[in-house]
């Protein structure tokens, strides 16, 4: 049975009109559940859109069923996402999941369900569709490759991995004053302990990176494609943004997949270059933690 999948939206119509276009032309899209999560209101000067892309969704064709949960309330972009994943998650022994920000292959679902059925008991923590644009190293010839950091543009996971997850973050305190372990957990990119320390002092409200550290803790990384199957167009409904002109990988080998958990070196030092992080960031950065560490914390 095909995973369903989970989308969330909020107050964009067009890309709401956008994402569900691009789903339903999905190969395996007849064959798919879709549940999507419309979030409430923030403002009041929201709630048109909000209708709008309600009207929209109550609309969509294309799919086996679709399911349009509309929230009173504004749950923001990491509560709307734990609450709907949960949810599904609690009918259903897997998951796909999107947002509004997303353009997909027409081979998006059949990888992602391939992929979640082929990576089920290796010690993976998710799936995803989206691969920034880096060249494979020379001699590497299968389909995909893992990474110890999870990406929110086009993803899966099943239920045991989802459910086990303390998004609280207890170990924190005790993992933000450790320099061996930021230094590991950063081993994929140059910001991501930067970016679970903002999401402490309450500057960005991000569910993605506590997902990641997840991954860490448990020591289970990420299935990317060799080529992208997502493309990032941007937040906003107007000006194109991010890697919207990418190419879309028309498909990837679903007999080729990597059987091996531990991430190629190569890799990781071209994710390391994507994910770069300027030193004046950086300096900042561990400046604010040694502040969370000495005077703000209690």
């Amino acid at each position: 049975m095909n995973a369903p999948v989970a989308l969330f939206l909020y107050n964009r119509p067009l890309h709401a009109q956008r994402v569900l276009k691009s789903l339903a032309a999905c190969d395996e899209a007849s064959k798919t559940e879709l549940y999507i999560y419309s979030d409430g209101a923030l403002l009041p000067e929201h709630a048109k859109d909000v209708a709008e892309v309600r009207r929209i969704c109550h609309s969509a064709t294309g799919f086996a069923a679709v399911h349009v949960i509309e929230e009173e309330e504004n749950h923001g972009i990491a509560g709307s996402c734990i609450k709907g994943v949960n949810e599904v998650l609690s009918k259903f022994p897997k998951v796909i999941v999107i947002d509004d920000c997303l353009e997909m292959s027409p081979f998006f679902l059949k990888y992602m369900n391939s992929a979640l059925n082929y990576y089920q008991n290796y010690g993976i923590l998710s799936i995803s569709g989206y691969t920034p644009p880096i060249e494979m190293p020379r001699g590497y010839d299968s389909s995909t490759f893992v990474m110890h950091r999870t990406c929110p543009w086009g993803w899966g996971t099943w239920r045991e991995q989802w459910q086990k997850i303390d998004w609280e973050v207890p170990s924190f305190d005790a993992f933000i004053r450790n320099a061996a372990k930021l230094k590991e957990f950063n081993s994929c990119g140059h910001e991501l302990w930067q970016t679970l320390l903002r999401w402490k002092l309450g500057e960005i409200d991000d569910w993605s990176i506590r997902f990641t550290y997840a991954g860490y803790l448990f020591n289970e990384p990420t299935v990317y494609p060799r080529k992208s199957l997502v493309r990032y167009v941007g937040s906003s409904a107007s000006v194109v943004e991010g890697t919207c002109l990418m190419p879309l990988a028309a498909n990837v080998g679903l007999s080729n997949f990597a059987s091996g958990i531990a991430p190629n070196a190569e890799i990781v030092e071209m994710f390391r270059t994507v994910y770069n992080m300027p030193i004046t960031t950086r300096i900042l950065c561990n400046l604010k933690r040694l502040k969370y560490i000495f005077f703000d914390k209690k």
